[in-house]
C-alpha cells in the first residue's frame, strides 16, 4: 500500500481492524473445533 493510499484510507482504518479481528477470530474457532488439532493434543 502506498503512502498516498494509506492517508487517503485512514478514515476506514478502524473497520479494517475491526474485520481483521472478526477473521482472527473465525480462524481460532476452526483451530479449537478441529479434530485433527484435538487429536495431536491427546498424543503430546
Amino acid at each position: 500500500m502506498g503512502l498516498i493510499t494509506g492517508l487517503l484510507t485512514l478514515p476506514v482504518a478502524p473497520v479494517r481492524g475491526v474485520i481483521w479481528m472478526a477473521e482472527l477470530s473465525v480462524a481460532a474457532e476452526h483451530q479449537v473445533h478441529d479434530p485433527g488439532v484435538l487429536r495431536a493434543s491427546w498424543l503430546d
